[in-house]
């Protein structure tokens, strides 16, 4: 787990994101990726072709789009510009040392508008943030555009969507919800400090155009041992700085966050190591990962993320030392 300063975080509206999330892929049928070798030259221009979706019995959540660039272009058009990901993420002031790996990337169409985004995120263990870069197809086809964070130039700090602390090949899956024609997606977030001091925390993201993340809210405690007994104080948070004297006030907060949204199928995407790290980055392989994510990507996936709003999941083993240890909440109003 990462190691995080957690005062004033919520009140931030920080995502420094740590969580694990299990699911194994399911196979997928979907269109034949490209078979052209990957170009290590940066490049922003492609040839696009189109192709048109009519409205056939679709379901009243789901989005219809015309002139779509089709698959393969669009998979070309990420494959060659491998350099502009590497030099853009790697190369704007945001470095990582050797104690962790070069990252992971993800292709998916997180907004359902029929251009493909491609996401590169990575987390280290210590007192680095998280970055996530989200990258959008354009609609011509002749670029990657960058997506912003709430409207700043440099998302720096944002969320480690892979949602592993394992560097390996690995799905993940995600809630999601509708709502006036917008995808949102549901991301937990497990913090750490060092023993004592931990928090959950809950986050909306949405990819229209570029990044929107909104806080739902999260629990922070600190934790202090005693003679047999360690003492939790808990401070239960909502979007800003408003907290909950109870328990029950809390869930009942947390689970009316996505009333008048409608709940959809769960979203699957596949998080690929790679080494993005120079001196020599592995352009060579970035066709195959790319052709391999995109495949695995499933937004109707019948799995349900294991998020739940209930802390005890996450913290009664751990403070208890797995039972061998008395425990006792003290919920914190100030």
């Amino acid at each position: 787990m990462k190691n995080r300063i957690i005062a004033a975080l919520m009140a931030a509206g920080v995502l420094f994101t740590a969580a694990s999330c299990s699911g194994k892929p399911e196979e997928t049928q979907r269109e034949s990726p490209p078979e052209t070798k990957a170009s290590a030259t940066t490049t922003t221009e492609a040839d696009a072709t189109t192709e048109t979706t009519e409205n056939e019995d679709q379901p009243s959540s789901e989005k219809v789009f015309t002139d779509t660039p089709d698959i393969n272009s669009q998979l070309t058009l990420i494959t060659v510009n491998f350099d502009y990901l590497y030099n853009d993420y790697y190369g704007g002031g945001f470095t990582f040392s050797d104690s962790f790996e070069g990252g992971f990337f993800a292709v998916a169409d997180l907004n359902h508008n029929g251009r493909l985004e491609v996401l590169i995120t990575k987390c280290e263990e210590y007192d680095y943030i998280s970055q996530t870069n989200v990258y959008e197809v354009s609609e011509d086809c002749s670029a990657l555009e960058k997506f912003t964070l709430n409207g700043r130039d440099r998302p720096d700090q944002n969320g480690d969507f892979s949602m592993s602390t394992d560097y390996k090949d690995h799905i993940a899956l995600y809630d999601c919800y509708l709502k006036d024609g917008k995808y949102y997606y549901l991301i937990e977030d497990y913090i750490t400090d060092d023993w004592e001091s931990k928090m959950i925390a809950y986050f909306s993201y949405s990819f229209d155009g570029g990044i929107i993340r909104d806080t739902i809210g999260g629990c922070e405690f600190n934790a202090q041992k005693g003679d047999g007994l360690t003492t939790i104080d808990t401070r239960l948070h909502g979007a800003g700085e408003e907290l909950f004297g109870s328990d029950e006030a809390y869930l009942d907060y947390m689970n009316s966050f996505w009333s008048g949204y409608e709940r959809q199928s769960s979203c699957e995407l596949k998080w690929m190591c790679f080494d993005w790290q120079g001196p020599d980055p592995d352009a060579d392989g970035f066709q195959a990962a790319v052709n391999e994510s995109y495949e695995a990507f499933n937004p109707d996936s019948d799995k349900v993320a294991d998020i739940t709003y209930d802390y005890h999941y996450f913290t009664d083993g751990f403070f208890s030392e797995n039972g061998s240890v008395d425990i006792e909440y003290v919920i914190k109003d100030s």
